[in-house]
């Protein structure tokens, strides 16, 4: 990742990370003064984006140093690993959210709602959308999947927000629905669990070298098998590191071309896929006479 690239990323994690310290303090102090649980939960799910936006931060610091001896495709499995992370933390939160309230619901433990406080959780909203909106630009940028778990992780908690409003309205305009609250906040809870579930399955399916998409493979065999000298491609592996998609595959020629002659068929077959395969870093091709 370029320079430029890489402060685009840092002004998102960091911006993000601003807000969501503010909105912490803001809900967390609503929901107690103003005795809504499902709005507590939701600054808690709030502390959770700082953590992340934190992970991401020093992470970032990380994963775009070059490669070496020991690394020598690059350290972009960190951006995984983190992401990968923001997922278990998310559902960590979810399961302690969902004991939370149920040992609410169980108890009957309740108390009187404040109906202002559901100026707070829509501000929160407005917020945490427009921060979803720019660090999911800024992650489309730089083709970062860490950055993009992060804005999502930002529509989590903007999504989970929405029935913190509706149990604030109707717990404190109806008294005896004091249910509501934590039910509210078990939604919550089910859909940060959803977002965990959708953060993590990509970056575990990147740390145990899932290849890419059978369009990708497909595209890469046709692109190949374009090259007038080249009979066929096989055995065409393929892994990401990162946003970076790396291919290892043989090709079959005739039996006459010389080394020179077949090394000018790899670098062809270089250049063609490098223009037509987006996100590809590195590529192996190996040769195979044919008879």
């Amino acid at each position: 990742m370029d320079k430029r690239n890489q402060l685009i990323e840092k002004r998102a994690i960091v911006l993000g990370l601003a807000v969501n310290i503010v909105l912490f303090f803001f809900k967390l102090i609503a929901g107690v003064l103003g005795g809504s649980a499902a709005l507590v939960a939701d600054s808690v799910h709030t502390i959770t984006d700082v953590t992340t936006d934190v992970a991401v931060l020093i992470g970032s610091r990380f994963w775009h140093s070059p490669a070496d001896k020991n690394h020598t495709y690059g350290h972009g499995r960190i951006e995984t690993a983190v992401a990968f992370g923001i997922g278990l933390i998310l559902a960590f939160t979810s399961l302690q959210l969902i004991i939370s309230a149920s040992t609410n619901l169980i108890s009957g433990s309740h108390g009187h709602t404040e109906f202002w406080t559901i100026w707070i959780a829509g501000l929160s909203i407005c917020f945490k959308e427009g921060i979803f909106f720019y660090t999911l630009h800024a992650s489309k940028v730089t083709k970062s999947m860490a950055l993009k778990a992060n804005a999502w992780h930002h529509r989590a908690d903007s999504i989970s927000t929405i029935p913190v409003i509706v149990a604030i309205y109707l717990t404190s305009i109806y008294p005896g629905l004091w249910w509501v609250d934590p039910v509210g906040v078990l939604l919550v809870a089910g859909l940060i669990l959803k977002t965990s579930f959708d953060i993590s399955k990509p970056a575990f399916e990147q740390l145990v070298d899932t290849g890419a998409d059978e369009k990708i493979v497909k595209k890469i065999e046709e692109v190949v098998n374009t090259v007038p000298e080249i009979h066929s491609a096989c055995d065409i592996k393929t892994r990401y590191v990162g946003a970076a998609l790396l291919v290892d595959f043989s090709v079959r020629v005739d039996k006459e071309y010389s080394i020179a002659e077949g090394y000018d068929i790899i670098q062809k077959s270089k250049d063609m896929l490098t223009k037509k395969i987006p996100d590809l870093k590195d590529v192996t091709i190996n040769l195979v006479p044919t008879k």
